[in-house]
């Protein structure tokens, strides 16, 4: 039986805050601006809203083309994110917004080398260690339809219909999952789920799933709205995220070791 994991990438907002960087190569620093906007940390080849292939192409058309081959590339294996810059013997690079660099997943400057490998996880991507232990469809599609069509029944017998909308969702469940997996604590070296859960989740933007965390072409993935795991979201008004605590739980309650999370996922169309 195949074993699949799964890679959740949450969509975020690159703000004039975390945009600005220098590259020197030797000639005195040079100023890289990053476009504005809402991303994803990483996409298929092509794609103009994932930040990796964005930062690339801005390399890329510094004045004088000190970089035509550089490469921004997010590992589907490791999660780290490596900046090559083999254009040049040595390329020192400088973040001007130091939130460029924590989001990044690098820690300082980056000095007497070429090739830059971030020393954590970026911001906005979930990729737990263990794999679903429930699911409400095939393990490699996630996706159980969901139908919002009435069926009525009058007091003389007489049964009316009203069709509704065809939907999709998908009610996952991880169990034994390490702590610093799901839940934040100062000097994390992982982005947790409540990272994921308090930047992404509660500031209502979309997730790309992927069923299967190593594929990654614009077929390989879904984008979604999670929501907590018994919400109703056909009722008038819309439903609260609601608490933290309610996606995620200690696998034994005595016991502050392993953890489960549960939640919902509303397929964004």
């Amino acid at each position: 039986m195949t074993t699949y994991l799964q890679r959740y990438m949450g969509q975020f907002a690159l703000t004039t805050a975390m945009r600005d960087f220098t590259l020197d190569w030797g000639s005195g620093p040079t100023a890289v601006v990053l476009t504005t906007g809402n991303y994803y940390i990483a996409g298929y080849t092509g794609e103009t809203s994932q930040l990796c292939e964005h930062m690339q192409t801005k390399i890329r058309a510094i004045a004088g083309n000190p970089y035509p081959n550089a490469t921004v590339t997010y590992s589907t294996t490791t999660d780290l994110i490596t900046i090559s810059l083999t254009d040049q013997t040595t390329t020192s690079i400088a973040w001007t917004d130091v939130a460029l660099q924590t989001l990044l997943g690098f820690t300082g400057a980056q000095t007497g080398a070429n090739t830059y490998t971030a020393s954590y996880k970026p911001y906005y991507t979930w990729h737990p260690s263990q794999a679903l232990w429930d699911f409400p469809g095939d393990l490699n599609v996630l996706w159980a339809s969901d139908s919002s069509s009435r069926v009525t029944v009058a007091p003389d017998g007489t049964t009316v219909t009203r069709e509704g909308s065809l939907t999709y969702d998908a009610d996952l469940f991880y169990c034994l999952l390490d702590k610093d997996e799901v839940i934040d604590r100062s000097g994390n070296t992982t982005r947790t789920f409540e990272h994921l859960w308090t930047t992404v989740v509660h500031t209502g933007k979309p997730l790309r799933v992927f069923p299967v965390d190593t594929a990654n072409t614009s077929a390989d993935y879904v984008t979604a709205l999670m929501i907590p795991p018994d919400a109703d979201v056909k009722g008038e008004g819309g439903i609260a995220v609601g608490a933290f605590k309610e996606f995620r739980s200690r696998h034994v309650g005595e016991y502050n070791g392993l953890w489960d999370v549960r939640f919902r996922l509303v397929k964004k169309v």
